[in-house]
Formats: C-alpha cells, sequence, structure tokens
C-alpha cells in the first residue's frame, strides 16, 4: 500500500533533487475542464507539459489548448520547475489570464513519496497576481489515501489539499473577487507530476461557500504511464446543445449567436 510509504517530512532546509527524477522530454497530459458557478462546463481541452533543460536549468513547457462556446485559450509557455510546496501561475500573455498550479511535482523525489517541505506554501509567481498578495495566508496538509481511477484502473493516491484566504475589505477581497481558495490534489508513485487537481476559488468571505469556478486537471496520458491515451469523446450534440442554452439563459451570447450556433450543432458543424 502506497500509504506505507508516505514520508511527511518538515524541513525548511530540505532540497529535493528533482533532476534525477525529471528527465528531460518527460511529458503529462491532462483533459482540462473549466465550470462556472453552477457546475457548468465553459471551457475544456488539454494541457501538456514537457521537461526542458535549458543551460542545465529545469523548465516546463506548457501547451494549453481549451475551447469554448464564446473564446477560447490556446497558448505555449514555459515555467522554471519548482520543486516542493509551492503555489504559481500559469500565465496566457495574451490576455493575461491567470492558471493556478500547486506543487505538481510533490512526488519527484527519491522516496516516491510525497515530501512537504513546510507546511505553508512558498509563493513565487511570474507575473503579479493577487494570490501573491501579502493579505493572503496558505496552508496545506497531507490528507491521506484515497482510491482514484485512472486510465480506466483504480490506483491508490495521496490526498493534498492547500487552503487559501485573504481578508475582506480594502486592502483584500473586494465583492465578486476570489477570497478563498481550496485546491485539492491527488499524487501517486507512478507519476512524477499530480495526477488529479481541483483548483477552486470562492467568493470573499461574506459570501463564504459562493463557488466562482472550479478547474479540473486529470491526467490522460505520460512518459511515467506509458499506456494508451485515454479516449476521450467529443460531447454529442444533446450536450452542446444543452450547454449552448445555458449560455444563452445567462446572457452571455446574443439570440442572435445562439441561434447561429445552434444551427451549426443540429447540422453537424463546429
Amino acid at each position: 500500500m502506497l500509504k506505507l510509504l508516505i514520508a511527511l517530512i518538515l524541513c525548511v532546509n530540505h532540497v529535493l533533487y528533482a533532476e534525477e527524477y525529471l528527465p528531460e522530454n518527460a511529458y503529462w497530459k491532462y483533459k482540462y475542464e473549466n465550470q462556472d458557478h453552477n457546475g457548468n462546463i465553459v471551457h475544456k481541452g488539454a494541457v501538456v507539459f514537457t521537461v526542458k533543460n535549458i543551460d542545465n536549468t529545469l523548465y516546463e513547457g506548457v501547451i494549453f489548448d481549451e475551447t469554448g462556446e464564446i473564446n477560447s485559450n490556446k497558448f505555449d509557455t514555459k515555467n522554471k520547475i519548482f520543486s516542493g510546496n509551492v503555489l504559481y501561475n500559469l500565465v496566457n500573455e495574451q490576455n493575461r489570464q491567470v492558471f493556478l498550479q500547486f506543487s505538481p511535482y510533490l512526488i519527484a523525489n527519491k522516496s516516491r513519496s510525497v515530501v512537504l517541505d513546510s507546511k505553508f506554501p512558498k509563493t513565487s509567481f511570474p507575473v503579479y497576481s493577487h494570490h501573491n498578495h501579502i493579505s493572503w495566508s496558505y496552508s496545506s496538509e497531507i490528507i491521506g489515501n484515497e482510491i482514484i481511477q485512472i486510465h480506466g484502473k483504480n490506483i491508490d493516491a495521496v490526498k493534498v489539499i492547500l487552503s487559501g484566504q485573504r481578508p475582506t475589505g480594502p486592502g483584500g477581497c473586494m465583492q465578486g473577487q476570489p477570497g478563498i481558495i481550496k485546491i485539492e490534489s491527488w499524487y501517486t508513485k507512478e507519476s512524477s507530476r499530480f495526477v488529479k487537481q481541483i483548483v477552486n476559488q470562492f467568493h470573499c468571505s461574506i459570501d463564504t461557500g459562493k463557488l466562482l469556478s472550479r478547474e479540473i486537471y486529470e491526467l490522460i496520458s505520460s512518459s511515467d504511464l506509458p499506456k494508451e491515451e485515454i479516449n476521450i469523446q467529443p460531447p454529442n450534440q444533446k450536450q452542446r446543445l444543452i450547454e449552448l442554452k445555458n449560455l444563452f439563459d445567462k446572457g452571455l451570447i446574443t439570440k442572435e449567436i445562439y441561434i447561429e450556433k445552434q444551427r451549426k450543432i443540429l447540422n453537424g458543424s463546429h
């Protein structure tokens, strides 16, 4: 059992030699979904991370490809690989949209077990983000083992949760902004990167518990798991019509756009 292998090491000076366990060109491909406050899928697609060694420094190349009824996010970027307990951004430089990542490489170590070098994650962002503001406070915790399904089979995984909050008011969270975040991550000894991560963002404390958005990353193929990629079927006609109707009902698209897109879906177009 993976539970017997878990090592919780609280040592501020702990160093992970990630390059030994993250060979160049290692990759992880994730199914991606972005849900609104009602749980409706507004964007979906795939994200691919690839290890690159540039001047003896490890980077992750990122290819982000998500589509929605209104707009899409397709961009490439790269970040220095952060080992250990860390929170950072993926940024679309075209529209400055930010996608959070929490401690993706916690398992990339000699013991092949989850290692938190501190209960409180470091924060290091390549660009400005409100999540890096002094008003935010964070803590991370190993929850324990769970059985999750990856590649069509059940596997043991370790669940880790990051919790973050900032006060409501001037200099902190204002109504309509994220004031609470909860990031759930699952790790398994078979993969150097997390196998699943859910990024939840909630309103300020005055609306505590009211969801703003939810992003889900679920591993579908990787160099760690050399198996056939899970066949992800495109949404059927009925599902696409329901998603389109939700956008129209919420006033996110005009009647003219709704009718035109409805016609294309019924005719089998994209």
